[in-house]
């Protein structure tokens, strides 16, 4: 599926406090306040239980890709508040890189790559369906890295379900690290609620065909 960058599946089973990437990369995930009692029933095998309000994985900021990029994962939860999934940006439009979270207004998904310039994303997609039912829901965001029209597109349970237009190709290396389960701030907050499964990362678009 592409150059992958980090492939976890988030089994969370604490023999270290890394998360092991089983891709050749080898980006390993650092667990914050996540022990043993968070590896529940998965997708595939077990999967981490994230609490809303102490518990985080990092891994170096270089894992995310610049340019076009692929981030999947699967996700159950009926978190209502905003909570941060995916960041590498702390939610200032000045920074540069990657922000997947739940909406608070809507309750949807909602994927922003930053350029760097205050004040102006890259682009916003936010998703069309709810996630937030307890239910399991695979999400996929890609980018095609150009400006061509509905080059940035977000998946929900292997369907396209909305599309985004980029302002422009800049895409710098993220300011933060990667943080999964809240935002990327030298102070964590913003936390996610709710179960993460078989999450990944790749330096290319993937197809509709892939993505199901």
């Amino acid at each position: 599926i592409g150059d992958i960058r980090g492939m976890w599946p988030l089994n969370a089973d604490n023999t270290s406090s890394d998360l092991e990437d089983i891709s050749v990369k080898a980006n390993a995930l650092t667990a914050t306040n996540i022990t043993s009692a968070d590896a529940v029933t998965g997708v595939r095998n077990k999967a981490t239980d994230f609490d809303g309000s102490t518990e985080y994985l990092t891994a170096s900021a270089t894992v995310t890709p610049t340019g076009a990029k692929s981030i999947g994962f699967w996700i159950k939860t009926t978190q209502t508040s905003g909570g941060y999934i995916y960041t590498n940006n702390t939610g200032a439009s000045a920074n540069n890189g990657m922000m997947i979270y739940i909406n608070l207004a809507a309750n949807k998904i909602s994927a922003i790559l930053s350029k760097g310039t205050a004040g102006t994303n890259n682009y916003r997609i936010d998703s069309n369906a709810t996630i937030n039912d307890g239910r399991w829901h695979y999400i996929t965001h890609t980018w095609d890295g150009t400006t061509n029209s509905g080059g940035a597109k977000l998946y929900v349970d292997g369907i396209l379900d909305n599309t985004a237009t980029a302002l422009t190709t800049t895409d710098n290396t993220p300011t933060d690290n990667l943080r999964i389960g809240a935002n990327s701030g030298a102070t964590p907050g913003d936390y996610f609620n709710g179960t993460l499964d078989e999450m990944f990362v790749t330096a290319t678009a993937l197809s509709a065909s892939q993505i199901r």
